[in-house]
């Protein structure tokens, strides 16, 4: 079970979307939360219904074991926005099929346009929140993209009355009401929303409980044939009825909780304090013997896989700042009950041993340990949980805890059954509504502000208050003042729209989630209205903390008490992110750091914590004071991204602190000292809580003494007021690991490792290769090969790293390289550069410096799911030819791990994949990528052990054992090996026979392939400065070739697989789609040299050659078409020219762009005329950013703007009339900027020159037509 959630890739899941969809548009005009009731019935009614093998707890609130449920009235926007990019986006990216894109876009996007919650905060947003928000100095999208999360609904309250007695409850307020009283009537139907709802989730169980029957009526095994019937028993009485049992309570929770996710797919919906609801239930079948403590765990053990299975679906920003599909189902066990006695129990222990069992990220485990309550046997669990390496529990101080509940307004008795709520907020079940993460505060920029007097240092725009010229700070507290100023700015345009974020969301009510709050059917008030017994003001949330206190301490220290360097130096120091002023930045880097308990930094620690609480409590929400947290997720590393160097030292755009936390490497004296600089928050003031990440090695928890120091050092955490600590547990050597044998280590999901971010070195991506597989292929080609044959074609691949190349002929000889390479390794040699290989460190910078582009960078860091993103490009192409992926290189096996997740991800596309490799690696990382791939071709350079190693540099040994060993593998794909025939060197009778007899023990062989030698890539041999060795050798003719092939099938009868490597016309012949794609120049000779036949769909992507033309090439085929795919199809945008109208063309290549249908020739030729702009108007956009960018702008300012621009002007034409383009352009001109610019232009032709440029290309056409 836990195999198949780590197995099955996240999928949009559209289901629950059209079902809301179809019921909306039947009860337009109704209020909106009797729809909201009436669609999530429905769902309820026509949802799948699966029951996944070995299960014993049932439920899924999609049609997809890990589906993205979207909701379509609070985002469907978000899909619509990232419908091309969704299965391929870096952040959490979701498999979306055809089907559902056309079912979206048929059916979702037309009703809900302009409807959303999103679409609504979008429109109403704050300008100056706006500008925060989008210059990466605040995140406020978050609460509009997902439905309301971050609560504890009454889950106990559904297990013990069962919806029966609940409703009962709704019956009765119900039959209060007179809907004569003013407020009566929306009561009313408030109320029935609640009983639709719960019927609905009765129907659903039930559901269940038919399927289950089903499935055991077919079932065979007998052991598992009870279970289902077991299991329909429990969903026929729950959740309808109360509970009776341990398993009943579970499957209960369980229900409920699939429709909260149903209503509203949101992070947060926590479980809470189970081992304190669920206890009577334990106990009660364990004293009855109904139930063993070994029973209990396996049905925790299955309930956390269940909550493994859900995935978040949210936009790819919001994905940066909470990235891993986090629903956050927070468990909880330990703490105080109701009375302040000790709540540990066995339950306690079991749920702990489930995490330990299970190791899957959901759900989130936090413990309340109150040390005055709680026994040490408990807290000796928790450290031996911890000492695992998952990353739980984490880790709460009880009494903090419940003082953070308390300040939200709590009475004591209840804030003693305070659960975590998310990430480390505080909450409440059944009684709290609370927006705990509203938005978040970019502390580093904070200070960035205050450098720039307010400016955006990558946008150069005033985006916040102006706080002072830094040469007018004359002391520290004048700066410190201006530090708060920005504060005050961005916490007040943060609180405006948490007032829009309020009034949108007021019309996403939660029926169903408001069914488990008393109050809310007491005051007949949903959730969303503030029905609950309590409700407070939206949560802020600081990042970067280190970052803000170690820049005031920096500043303090370095420029005003010990007076090193002026402000004035510190800021160009920032602004040069420390080039040039290394001096600054060992003074920066060398100032007391915040994490090391020096009371220099950690007072001014306090300070800043402080005054923030006091800030953002001086505002309320719409339901009371607004509150503070410092809880980062992951958005530490997107807010770093847009932050500059800092005074800290830090460098610029690197990732923030995250949590409470010490900047990386600056904590230095040790656990201890963390935890008493950590103790100088006033943590009970920032009641969303405040989250400590620490990070122990594994040999500290080694043994019983480093349990016992763990254990001491928790408790000396409590004494000193730490809230929350979370501990990451793991070696360095295991992630290397990790990172080479991923499948070895699926359970590791640390923060921050994710293999879909793991980072190879890539040189190229080439697109239509028919050469290297079956069917048109992707090949995405390594660096990194530890063989240097003599004929290599790809040179610049061997090395691992980076490095560079020179094409002398490019080379202007303008002495840039020369100024700019740090080892004076490039020098000017008649002219021309030349380098001194010995001397070069491969720095690149002459590559970044080179006006002309005459030096060349091979090789770039890509992350595997960058990668994938680029062979997914291409599946149109790869579905109608059988095509697919191959990865080359270099040698692919170089990088094992790498190669396996590429590999990996891609199948799980649905794309075929193979790898080309000289099989020269330990076979370990062979078997990392054998699961993954369908066709594998293996060199064989040379049999002779000596040869081989004169050609290549190694032996071939290694190579010989790992072919002999495929066999034996279980890899079910095939193999092809391959020959490079080079005349003279291996082509002799004795190792064509051996080669072949080897050949004949691999189980999985395709054939045996001769390619013949040839010299491509040659030139790239003097880009580096390398002797190709055999330039004296020439291509064997095809009737040599041949003839080896022959002499091998007849010396070894048995052996009769011996193929020519792959011409145009095997490519031709084995498919049913060709696709003409060659030189202009060389396009007759190539197309007459193949023989087409009368079956063959042809379609030409030769742009100057008429239809005619390559009809009188091809002969007859089955179908002929000229199509004019512009380099924007990797994009999916822009024209797709096609001509004769066809729609088996259509069909196969729309998905590539808009289609554009020629009527005749004379359109296709006018048509292409236009194409032919293309370098043309790349040319002036050139021009007009390079205008700017040398006139005093920055690049990227310039670049920035000017695009804009012309994107604006081309809206605007998109939608006019074509007759009134020229009426536009002169009503624009007269007495201003425009008239001077077009005056100008037009005097040097400018204007004229668009027309001559035409005119010329379709005489050209006419003439080569």
């Amino acid at each position: 079970m836990k195999e198949r959630v780590i197995e099955t890739m996240p999928e949009m899941d559209l289901e629950n979307a059209v079902i809301l969809t179809r019921s909306f548009m039947q009860t337009e005009g109704e209020p909106i939360v009797l729809r909201k009731a009436k669609g999530f019935f429905k769902q309820c009614s026509e949802k799948t219904v699966k029951i996944w093998d070995d299960e014993l707890i049932v439920g899924c609130p999609g049609s997809k074991m890990r589906g993205g449920i979207l909701c379509a009235d609070t985002c469907w926007s978000v899909l619509d926005n990232e419908l091309e990019t969704i299965n391929e986006r870096k952040y959490d990216p979701f498999f979306l099929t055809i089907e559902d894109k056309k079912i979206f876009m048929s059916e979702i996007r037309p009703f809900w346009k302009g409807k959303s919650t999103f679409e609504a905060w979008l429109a109403q947003i704050p300008d100056d929140t706006r500008e925060l928000r989008d210059t990466g100095m605040v995140y406020i999208n978050r609460k509009a993209v997902r439905g309301w999360g971050e609560t504890t609904a009454g889950y106990a309250g559904v297990i013990t009355e069962g919806l029966n007695g609940i409703t009962a409850k709704i019956r009765e307020e119900k039959s209060k009401l007179d809907i004569t009283n003013p407020g009566d009537y929306e009561k009313d139907y408030y109320l029935e929303s609640m009983l639709i709802v719960a019927e609905g989730i009765k129907i659903l169980a039930n559901r269940y409980a038919d399927e289950a029957e089903r499935l055991a009526a077919n079932e065979e095994n007998m052991a598992r044939k009870e279970e289902l019937l077991e299991m329909a028993r429990i969903c026929r009485h729950v959740p309808e009825n109360p509970a009776r049992t341990f398993h009943e309570a579970l499957q209960s929770l369980y229900i409920y909780q699939i429709c909260l996710i149903m209503e509203q797919n949101a992070a947060s919906y926590n479980p809470g304090r189970m081992d304190q609801y669920l206890w009577p239930y334990y106990q009660a079948d364990i004293a009855a013997g109904r139930l063993t403590p070994e029973k209990a765990q396996e049905l925790l053990d299955c309930l956390w896989i269940k909550f493994s299975e859900t995935c978040l679906f949210q936009d790819e920003v919001t994905a940066e700042f909470a990235a891993g599909y986090p629903m956050f189902q927070n468990v909880c066990v330990g703490g105080i009950d109701t009375a302040g006695k000790d709540s540990v129990n066995d339950l306690s222990y079991l749920i702990l041993q489930a995490t330990m069992d299970v190791q899957l990220y959901q759900p989130s485990l936090s413990v309340r340990y109150n040390m005055a309550k709680n026994p040490n046997s408990f807290l000796k669990k928790v450290v031996e949980l911890i000492r695992l390496g998952t990353g739980f529990p984490a880790f709460h101080n009880d009494e903090v805890g419940i003082r953070m509940v308390m300040n939200k307004g709590i009475p004591l008795r209840e804030a003693y059954d305070w659960n975590p709520c998310g990430c480390v907020e505080t909450n409440l079940e059944g009684r709290l509504r609370h927006y705990t993460a509203l938005a978040d505060i970019n502390l580093g920029g904070i200070i960035e502000l205050v450098m720039t007097n307010g400016v955006n240092r990558k946008s150069g725009r005033q985006i916040s208050v102006k706080t002072g010229d830094l040469t007018r700070f004359t002391t520290y507290e004048e700066f410190l003042e201006a530090v708060k100023e920005q504060l005050r700015y961005c916490v007040r345009a943060v609180v405006k729209g948490s007032h829009v974020i309020d009034e949108v969301c007021m019309n996403r009510p939660v029926p169903a989630l408001s069914l488990s709050f008393k109050e809310c059917i007491e005051n007949a008030k949903d959730y969303a209205w503030g029905g609950a017994k309590y409700n407070t003001g939206n949560g802020i949330i600081l990042i970067g903390i280190a970052d803000l206190v170690n820049s005031i301490a920096a500043v303090k220290d370095v420029v005003f008490d010990k007076g090193k360097f002026s402000m004035q130096e510190l800021a160009a120091a920032l602004d040069n992110d420390f080039e040039g002023y290394s001096e600054v930045h060992k003074a920066c880097i060398n100032a007391p750091k915040y994490g090391n308990d020096e009371e220099v930094v950690d007072s001014v620690a306090a300070e800043i914590y402080t005054f923030i609480a006091d800030e953002i409590e001086r505002y309320s929400s719409k339901f009371g004071r607004m509150t503070p947290g410092i809880l980062p997720v992951s958005g530490n590393t997107p807010f770093g991204l847009e932050v500059g160097a800092l005074p800290s030292g830090r460098h610029a755009y690197k990732p923030l602190a995250d949590g409470v936390s010490p900047s990386g490497g600056t904590d230095i004296q040790g656990a201890s000292a963390v935890l008493k600089s950590v103790s100088y928050i006033p943590h009970d003031r920032f009641v969303q809580g405040t989250l400590l990440n620490m990070k122990v090695e594994p040999e500290f928890l080694a043994d019983d003494g480093g349990v016992n120091e763990m254990m001491a050092l928790l408790k000396s955490m409590c004494t000193l007021g730490v809230f929350h600590v979370q501990f990451n547990v793991i070696d360095q050597e295991k992630l290397i690991k990790a990172q080479q044998n991923p499948e070895e280590y699926r359970e590791l999901y640390c923060r921050g490792f994710r293999r879909d971010n793991m980072i190879g070195t890539v040189l190229r991506i080439e697109r239509a290769s028919i050469h290297d597989g079956p069917g048109i292929r992707t090949v995405v080609f390594l660096k990194g090969c530890p063989l240097r044959c003599a004929w290599c074609s790809t040179p610049e691949s061997q090395r691992f790293t980076h490095q560079k190349g020179l094409n002398i002929i490019k080379c202007a000889g303008c002495g840039e390289c020369v100024k700019a390479c740090p080892q004076r390794a490039i020098t000017l040699v008649n002219g021309k550069a030349e380098v001194d290989n010995s001397k070069c460190i491969e720095c690149l910078k002459c590559v970044s410096i080179c006006p002309n582009e005459a030096f060349i960078s091979y090789g770039t860091q890509m992350a595997v799911s960058g990668v994938v993103k680029e062979i997914i490009k291409d599946q149109i192409f790869f579905f109608h030819s059988g095509g697919g992926l191959t990865l080359s290189g270099g040698e692919p096996l170089s990088q094992a791990c790498f190669t396996a997740e590429i590999l990996r991800q891609t199948k799980q596309h649905a794309i075929n994949t193979a790898i080309e490799t000289s099989f020269f690696a330990p076979f370990e990382d062979i078997a990392v990528v054998l699961p993954w791939l369908d066709y594998l071709y293996v060199d064989i350079k040379h049999t002779d052990p000596k040869v081989h190693k004169l050609l290549t540099g190694v032996d071939n040994g290694i190579i010989l054992d790992n072919i002999s060993r495929i066999s034996g593998s279980g890899y079910k794909g095939s193999v092809t090996v391959r020959v490079p025939l080079i005349p003279g060197i291996n082509d002799g009778d004795e190792n064509m026979l051996s080669t072949a007899a080897i050949c004949a023990g691999i189980s999985q062989l395709d054939c045996l392939e001769l390619l013949p030698y040839h010299r491509i890539g040659t030139g790239t041999y003097q880009y580096l400065g390398l002797d190709y060795k055999l330039k004296d050798i020439s291509t064997p003719s095809k009737e040599y070739v041949d003839e080896r092939a022959a002499f091998i099938m007849g010396n070894i009868p048995e052996f009769d697989n011996v193929k020519i490597a792959g011409s145009n016309q095997e490519v031709a012949d084995s498919c049913e789609w060709v696709v003409l794609s060659v030189l202009p120049k060389n396009a007759e000779q190539i197309i007459r040299s193949v023989k087409f036949n009368s079956n063959h769909k042809v379609v030409s992507f030769i742009s100057d050659s008429s239809i005619s033309k390559v009809v009188n090439w091809t002969g007859s085929v089955s179908i002929l078409v000229r199509m004019v795919p512009l380099p924007f199809i990797e994009y999916r945008t822009g024209p797709l020219l096609i001509y004769p109208a066809s729609c088996e063309v259509e069909g196969v290549f729309g998905g590539l762009g808009e289609i554009v249908l020629a009527a005749d020739e004379s359109d296709l030729e006018l048509m292409l005329v236009i194409t032919s702009l293309m370098s043309s108007f790349y040319a002036v956009l050139s021009e007009v950013i390079s205008w700017g960018r040398n006139s005093g702008l920055s690049a990227e300012l310039s670049k920035r703007y000017t695009v804009s621009f012309f994107e604006a002007l081309l809206f605007k034409a998109k939608n006019i009339k074509s007759e009134e383009l020229e009426q536009l352009w002169k009503e624009m001109t007269p007495g201003g900027l425009n008239e001077s610019a077009i005056n100008r232009i037009s005097s040097v032709q400018g204007i004229r020159a668009w027309p001559d440029a035409l005119d010329g290309v379709l005489k050209r056409i006419k003439q080569e037509g």
